[in-house]
């Protein structure tokens, strides 16, 4: 897809969150509206999208997939896949900041983020179970990585939202730091099946 055509794309992405942030539904929102608000012709969002339906489905998968870290590393083995993650997280809500924005705003979008900092957390406590066993000390890994998980999404959020006047290089690096201080030992990830067969 050309550069044009991904800018255009992405208009009519931003038009519909923000129709949607107004009506507060899906089905009150139009072909002919998301068309005006984008400043294009009915036919160029056909060029796109099926209908309104299509854009609402294709548009939050997009964004699940791209805010999702089990969809950038299905297993995080160490701590430079951890980092790796983070930064492509970061990334994209730098170059989607009106997309982000607009989806907190929104109740449909406040449920898909909050669903989402709930799976990492999920995601997360797997790992720690994982790598830590079920024993007292585990169980209290994986509370301390449930605070750091919703705290990192707050304060992403907050930063595209401008509430946080920080260098992007700076998100990162404090995100790495608050998610991983103290847990370190948590990112050395053991393949239980090569073990048993070492065994």
């Amino acid at each position: 897809m050309s550069r044009q055509s991904q800018q255009t794309k992405k208009t009519i992405k931003n038009a519909f969150l923000e129709l949607l942030e107004e009506n507060a539904s899906v089905e009150h929102v139009t072909v002919s509206e998301i068309s005006k608000r984008a400043h294009i012709n009915r036919s160029t969002f056909y060029d796109y999208f099926d209908n309104v339906a299509d854009l609402n489905v294709r548009l939050f998968a997009e964004v699940r997939h791209n805010l999702s870290m089990r969809e950038i590393y299905p297993v995080i083995h160490n701590l430079r896949e951890y980092e790796e993650s983070v930064h492509q997280f970061i990334d994209y809500v730098e170059e989607n900041r009106a997309l982000i924005c607009s989806l907190v705003k929104t109740t449909v979008g406040s449920e898909l983020l909050n669903q989402l900092a709930e799976e990492e957390v999920q995601y997360r406590m797997d790992n720690v179970y994982q790598l830590s066993g079920t024993d007292q000390n585990g169980k209290r890994r994986v509370s301390i990585s449930n605070f750091k998980v919703y705290g990192a999404v707050g304060f992403a959020i907050n930063w595209a939202q401008g509430h946080i006047a920080i260098s992007k290089e700076e998100l990162v690096k404090f995100i790495l730091e608050f998610t991983t201080l103290g847990n370190n030992d948590d990112w050395t990830y053991h393949d239980p099946s090569v073990e048993a067969q070492a065994e």
